[in-house]
């Protein structure tokens, strides 16, 4: 997906950086920080989503390979006399 410069504007347009300092824009906890931290969260996350395959915290899908029925193991069954020959 690429991005959408007129939803970046939007976003940036919401931010009234005439109340902010520049140390609230560029310092060490500062508006820059914060974004960037975001961003590389979400993608990481996006990226692991993949990697794995499902996306975190979705319910869980059932195990193909554990289809839930039982079977029962006699003695007979395991011991029969096809077993011992």
């Amino acid at each position: 997906m690429a991005i959408d410069e007129k939803e970046l504007e939007k976003l940036l347009n919401s931010i009234d950086f005439k109340s902010l300092t520049p140390k609230q824009i560029t310092g060490e906890n500062g508006l820059l920080k914060l974004f960037n931290k975001k961003i590389i969260e979400r993608a990481m996350g996006s990226e692991m989503d993949q990697h794995l395959g499902y996306v975190k915290h979705e319910p869980a899908v059932r195990n193909s390979g554990n289809p839930g029925t039982t079977s029962t193991i006699t003695a007979n069954s395991w011991w029969g006399s096809d077993w011992w020959g």
